[in-house]
């Protein structure tokens, strides 16, 4: 049987606090495995290759995965 979602991220989230990233970054992606894109996956991702001095690296996990773009919000004059 294999873990869902939230078990992947619940799991990942606790080696992380006992300072096991390096089994964290497998959950999260085995996390990306199974929701591709997942904001919360690619940004715990992209931190830990920051982290490690690969900016590309953490760049491509935090770039966006398709063409939208984030409403912005209007500047004031």
């Amino acid at each position: 049987m294999s873990a869902s979602l939230t078990e992947l991220l619940t799991q990942a989230i606790a080696h992380e606090r006992r300072g096991d990233t390096a089994s964290a970054r497998a959950l999260y992606e085995r996390a990306l495995a199974l929701s591709p894109g997942h904001p919360g996956a690619l940004l715990k991702l992209a931190l830990f290759a920051q982290q490690a001095g690969l900016a590309p690296v953490a760049g491509r996990h935090h770039a966006p995965r398709d063409d939208r773009q984030p409403a912005r919000r209007a500047q004031p004059d």
